[in-house]
């Protein structure tokens, strides 16, 4: 998806120097045209051709290879107009990437698929930031509740939901503006919240009491056991209107969905080997589960699963060593950073302690690279579209950018 056919002129025959810039300029206008006319007059692609290029993104190369250094191949070029008119993207490369106005302490990151905005929560001041992808200018600011830990977007209904730790409640803001829409009381601790926009739902971790709480219609209709003991990891499965969670007391795995006329909870593995389960991301490309945790000799891996619908047993298909995210215990451990980029399926985990990120191939058997980071790398998210990761230095409030 790109502007191209507007602003560049395929000419089969030659053309004078005045009608050549009239058509220039009258394509520059056109573009001028469609980007206001977007919501918030943003420059921004039209949402369904962008949600259609991210469906149809996830490219391969075709000999079988994967790159070898862990970067971002190629992408089409940008889509946005500030490019178009000379703007250079921002570069933030590792190991420390740009610093990030108005962020003390960054806890979560999330890339809206329709325009590529990113939303990062700033923990310590209390703030939801909207950023243009590319400059990183801030689009929108807004007041979060106390302590705002997850951040995820709902872009068919256009809203963004912000999990707030030490306030207990999630609030709802506008994607375009962050205009606050709704504030949902959910229980103690939420941490994480995924979304299900098919059902125009959120899904909240509540960590003090292991539960889930379902938020439809920016109300709390329920909540539910969360399937273990200390949710610590929630990934949705959009396609199947469900959510899988993973528990770090327990070891359990278990699956949140909507079945019939109700939500409902399943355990559907327990790993008694004394593991410490932390972050899962899914791929609906090839229907896996990744989930990055401790043993529980203290080192860490990245298992890949085959979910299968309650009764039925999950297959168990790779695990890679990764190195360390810290401690159980320290008020500074990671196992929260982990994300796959649609675009190529490589799955990226943020090492909290060993300050460094690390890029497994799709299917999990292959640690392709680790990239060192500076301090503190905790939140990961990742940008299909337009093919770019994002790993968000926790205590440095700073942004990397892989792309």
């Amino acid at each position: 998806m790109c502007f191209r056919r507007l602003c560049v002129f395929r000419q089969t025959h030659a053309l004078s120097t005045v009608t050549f810039a009239v058509k220039i300029l009258s394509g520059l206008v056109l573009l001028a045209g469609l980007a206001f006319s977007l919501p918030g007059g943003g420059f921004f692609p039209l949402a369904s051709q962008r949600l259609h290029a991210q469906e149809n993104s996830r490219a391969q190369p075709t000999d079988g290879t994967i790159p070898t250094d862990g970067t971002i191949p190629p992408s089409a070029p940008s889509r946005f107009l500030p490019i178009l008119l000379s703007q250079r993207p921002i570069e933030c490369p590792p190991p420390n990437g740009c610093a990030l106005p108005e962020v003390d302490a960054l806890n979560g990151l999330a890339v809206h698929p329709a325009t590529g905005i990113l939303y990062v929560t700033s923990r310590d001041n209390d703030r939801l930031l909207a950023l243009q992808p590319t400059t990183l200018a801030v689009l929108a600011s807004a007041p979060t509740g106390d302590q705002p830990w997850g951040v995820a977007v709902d872009e068919r209904n256009g809203h963004v939901y912000v999990s707030n730790f030490g306030s207990g409640d999630v609030w709802i803001y506008d994607a375009t503006t962050l205009a606050l829409r709704a504030v949902v009381a959910v229980g103690e601790e939420p941490t994480l919240v995924a979304t299900l926009p098919e059902r125009n739902t959120a899904l909240v971790l509540m960590h003090k009491d292991s539960r889930v709480a379902v938020v439809e219609e920016m109300a709390k209709s329920l909540d539910l056991p969360s399937g273990g003991s200390g949710p610590a990891g929630i990934a949705a499965d959009r396609l199947r209107s469900q959510a899988y969670v993973s528990h770090r007391d327990s070891g359990h795995f278990a699956t949140v969905r909507f079945t019939g006329s109700s939500w409902q909870t399943r355990s559907n593995l327990l790993l008694n080997d004394g593991r410490r389960l932390f972050a899962v991301a899914y791929d609906p490309v090839i229907q896996r589960l990744y989930a990055h945790y401790q043993a529980a000799t203290g080192q860490w891996f990245v298992d890949t699963w085959k979910p299968e619908p309650w009764p039925a047993q999950w297959g168990h298909e790779a695990t890679v060593a990764v190195p360390s995210s810290g401690s159980v215990g320290s008020p500074q451990i990671g196992g929260a950073g982990l994300a796959v980029n649609p675009a190529t399926g490589l799955l990226y985990t943020a090492n909290t302690a060993d300050r460094s990120v690390s890029v497994i191939a799709s299917g999990g058997a292959i640690l392709v690279n680790t990239i060192a980071t500076g301090e503190d790398p905790f939140a990961v998210a990742a940008d299909g579209t337009a093919n770019r990761v994002y790993i968000g230095l926790r205590e440095p409030g700073r942004l990397i950018i892989l792309q």
